[in-house]
């Protein structure tokens, strides 16, 4: 998806992320998704890496022994940065 310049943006989402009959992760509702292809490389990646927080986020909560150290790094950096997303759920609004 990234590689198609493609953010999903809702990852953290509970919802969003169904288990496909093969077994793989499939992502669903793409309302919040955008097209990074027009955006600086440092917006983008940051945008990519906000993704990915909650792919990780995922994996700590129900396979955390799989996860190993760098897993774990990489999601506290992000969580680092999340920290001055100024967006919350829709319109900047808080989901409940």
């Amino acid at each position: 998806m990234h590689h198609r310049g493609v953010v999903h943006l809702d990852v953290r989402g509970a919802g969003n992320v169904m288990v496909q009959p093969d077994g793989k992760p499939g992502l669903i509702d793409f309302q919040a998704s955008l097209y990074t292809g027009w955006m600086p490389n440092w917006l983008r990646r940051l945008l990519e890496d906000f993704d990915m927080s909650g792919a990780l986020k995922k994996w700590l909560k129900y396979q955390p022994e799989a996860m190993g150290d760098e897993r774990r790094q990489e999601l506290e950096r992000i969580n680092r940065l999340r920290r001055f997303w100024i967006f919350r759920g829709y319109f900047g609004l808080k989901k409940d």
